[in-house]
């Protein structure tokens, strides 16, 4: 009886349809992933010196709006591959790494000050893993993917350059956007000196995010994307205009725009190194067209480079300077953030403080400070280790090293860039860890390297 059914039209169409809102529902979720549409469910408020309660984003509970299709998503690719016959997953071990990271942050729930927010952060762990379990596997069409994905990086390189020229945004519920100036206590700015001997404050580019260095991470990626795939693409000569690479050429250009303006010195470094090593890689491969595009791209980033610096040289001047109040300001409290996160590691180096409960702790350990000086570490792995331990910390580390060595056996010079890139982020800082937005663009990388290392198809054609 289930055969007959199973080979009846009815159930092809329905395979069909299935298959087909999968597919657009995930290009759809890779577009809106940086948008920050959320229900606040608890505010996590602090009731300190100042009397009344006061906001604390680490302690929020949220209902994101792409957790929202992401689960709807989820929910249609299980239906699915229960009822088509798929393949099963080639390889086994980086599941087992990410199984053992799941219950050890799940026990970490247990030791944390705030079970609330832990089960909340834990929620969120799991949703990241099924969205690696989502791109890992071959419902989707990688090209098309990486046309969402740039797209999405255009979108918010865009919106960045508005911001920085504008010096501001206004806030947006349904968009999930703050308002942000210059003049607002807290915002991430640059101060310089005026003309007149005054002290101006530059707003940094946030785009949708939490944080600049949150949106310098993702246009970063985005610049490696198209870099990469600029090098690679192969033109075609039967049309006058080839508009996919122009596609690609225009994201590369607001991406290099974009990422300058954010002033994320992390982010900066991690696509450098990541286009180095392309470009060592084409030099190493005696690729002579894609040296010479590398050498006229590296012209064009340049060109865009100078342009923004010239136009705002006192700003990044500013930026550069170890000497100026707030870049002295922004290393101590790095160091600061670093002596605390020892502290914490030193005392509960086994199990952790509970996931996402980080700050919780430090507001326990050092009661004296304001909400504000409460931050997490500026390294990802450091607080995964004050969080869940070291077996998280050894389970996470083990899982990049395989997706490391995946893409070292295949050779894909891409996906050992965009490790690299992803892994100087997370050694300069904490939001692939500890932002909402970060852990889910973490586990979309993580998911696309997965996928393409069971793909033998190389990243030489017109995918877009």
């Amino acid at each position: 009886m289930f055969e007959k059914i199973k080979n009846s039209k009815l159930f092809s169409n329905f395979k069909f349809q299935i298959s087909n809102l999968l597919e657009v529902g995930f290009y759809l979720f890779i577009f809106l992933l940086p948008w920050q549409t959320h229900l606040i469910l608890r505010a996590g408020e602090w009731h300190g010196k100042f009397g009344g309660s006061w906001p604390v984003d680490y302690w929020r509970i949220a209902l994101y709006g792409v957790d929202i299709l992401l689960v709807l998503l989820l929910a249609m690719a299980a239906v699915y591959r229960l009822k088509i016959k798929s393949e099963k997953l080639k390889v086994a071990l980086a599941w087992i790494f990410v199984s053992v990271l799941d219950l050890v942050l799940f026990v970490s729930i247990f030791f944390a000050q705030d079970k609330a927010l832990a089960i909340y952060k834990y929620t969120s762990f799991l949703l990241g893993v099924g969205l690696f379990w989502l791109a890992s596997g071959k419902l989707y069409d990688r090209g098309k993917a990486v046309f969402s994905f740039l797209a999405s990086v255009s979108v918010q390189a865009v919106f960045s350059l508005w911001q920085f020229f504008f010096q501001g945004s206004p806030a947006c519920k349904w968009l999930g956007l703050s308002s942000h100036s210059a003049a607002d206590g807290g915002a991430s700015v640059i101060e310089t000196v005026g003309a007149d001997g005054k002290i101006e404050r530059w707003l940094r580019s946030y785009g949708s995010f939490d944080h600049p260095n949150a949106l310098g991470g993702f246009l970063a990626l985005g610049l490696l994307f198209s870099f990469f795939f600029l090098l690679r693409h192969k033109r075609d000569s039967s049309e006058r205009i080839d508009k996919i690479f122009m596609f690609y050429l225009l994201s590369f250009i607001f991406s290099s725009a974009g990422l300058l303006l954010t002033f994320s010195r992390s982010s900066l470094l991690a696509a450098a190194v990541g286009m180095i090593f392309l470009a060592v890689s084409s030099v190493c491969r005696r690729n002579r067209p894609e040296m010479a595009r590398f050498f006229k791209l590296s012209l064009l980033a340049m060109a865009v480079a100078a342009t923004m610096v010239f136009s705002y040289a006192d700003v990044f001047l500013a930026r550069t300077s170890y000497q100026a109040r707030l870049e002295v300001k922004s290393i101590t409290e790095r160091q600061l953030y670093f002596q605390d996160s020892l502290g914490l590691i030193r005392q509960n180096w086994m199990f952790g403080v509970g996931v996402g409960n980080y700050t919780k702790a430090l507001e326990k350990v050092v009661p004296d400070r304001f909400y504000w000086q409460w931050q997490p570490v500026h390294n990802a792995f450091l607080l995964i280790l004050a969080e869940g331990g070291v077996f998280s910390l050894a389970a996470y580390c083990l899982f990049l090293i395989y997706l490391f060595y995946l893409s070292l056996r295949k050779k894909d010079v891409f996906n050992l860039s965009i490790l690299l890139s992803l892994g100087i982020m997370m050694i300069l800082d904490h939001y692939l860890w500890s932002l909402h937005s970060g852990q889910l663009l973490f586990w979309l990388m993580a998911g696309m390297i997965m996928n393409d290392s069971q793909n033998n198809k190389e990243y030489d054609d017109k995918s877009a």
